[in-house]
């Protein structure tokens, strides 16, 4: 019963794309049969997740290794809740180099930080970026 709903479904599909050539207008002798669309469609299904195994024994001196590039951890942002609620949000001065302001689409480097979200946003006489992501 499972196989004939399948073969139901894959002819289903087949008339599917019989329908979709001619509206594109691709001729009949570019068109996979049905024995074709099945056997693609078999071939698709099995390496969908193949899974592939890397070569065993000493690598050759042709294929250089891959370095490893070390990544800095993500950025940490407040759930929006948090960061729109309006309680408790004051700047405060943090030591050291200047940080990235964390506002969407600032480049600016700062070292004003949120102390309710712990984040680092711009707040100068220019722009202020720090009222601008608490509300």
């Amino acid at each position: 019963m499972i196989f004939h709903a399948s073969d139901l479904a894959v002819v289903q599909a087949y008339r599917e794309y019989q329908t979709d050539n001619a509206l594109l207008d691709i001729p009949k002798n570019k068109q996979l049969t049905l024995l074709q669309f099945y056997r693609q469609l078999a071939e698709s299904l099995v390496l969908r997740n193949k899974i592939t195994i890397g070569k065993r024994g000493r690598p050759s001196g042709s294929s250089p290794i891959p370095q490893i590039i070390p990544r800095r951890p993500g950025e940490i942002r407040p759930v929006a809740d948090l960061a729109k609620n309006g309680v408790g949000h004051f700047p405060a001065h943090d030591e050291g180099l200047g940080t990235r302001c964390k506002m969407v689409g600032c480049k600016g480097r700062t070292r004003i930080k949120c102390i309710q979200c712990k984040v680092h946003l711009c707040l100068t006489k220019d722009k202020n970026c720090f009222l601008a992501f608490h509300t």
